[in-house]
């Protein structure tokens, strides 16, 4: 439960810094003012807050996963999982015993519940791997682009169907 409310947060975050990049991008546009400055410090602002959502997500992603491979049932799981094996190993070791398939079943089903546990925690994080993007960088590198385009020196090349724009 805490970690859809976890993913939805994320989710959140990740639209509203869409919008914020977005209707920076219209204002330049719509106002027209293609200020070197002003495009520079836009593009600026937009990185900045991408950078603490970046930090967020780290953090959080990193401590559900710490979470995650500690929670109890993950620690219960791992210690059955190593009694299991090592009492096959045991077995395994005894001569009479030895030969049938009791210590090679144990030990098989020690690694199945550590599988179980790795496959657990893999689902869990890959279900918040969806919210890492934080989809501003097409905004910052249109701001740059216009920047480029109307402040600094250009050529114009073109041929029959395309015109190029090259740094001079």
């Amino acid at each position: 439960m805490k970690l859809q409310k976890t993913e939805e947060l994320f989710r959140d975050y990740q639209m509203v810094l869409y919008q914020f990049a977005f209707s920076s991008f219209l204002e330049i546009m719509l106002l027209g003012n293609f200020d070197e400055q002003y495009l520079k410090n836009i593009a600026s602002r937009i990185e900045e807050l991408a950078f603490q959502y970046r930090e967020m997500y780290t953090e959080c992603y990193n401590r559900i996963e710490n979470i995650s491979n500690s929670s109890v049932q993950t620690v219960l799981t791992g210690g059955v999982a190593g009694i299991s094996k090592g009492a096959g190993r045991v077995i395994s070791k005894i001569p009479v015993i030895s030969k049938g398939p009791v210590d090679e079943a144990l030990v098989s089903a020690g690694h199945k519940l550590e599988d179980r546990n790795t496959t657990k925690t893999d689902k869990v994080m890959r279900r918040l791997i969806d919210t890492s993007t934080n989809c501003t960088t097409p905004f910052v590198q249109s701001i740059e682009a216009i920047n480029r385009i109307y402040n600094e020196p250009m050529d114009m090349l073109f041929d029959r169907e395309n015109i190029y724009l090259v740094a001079a």
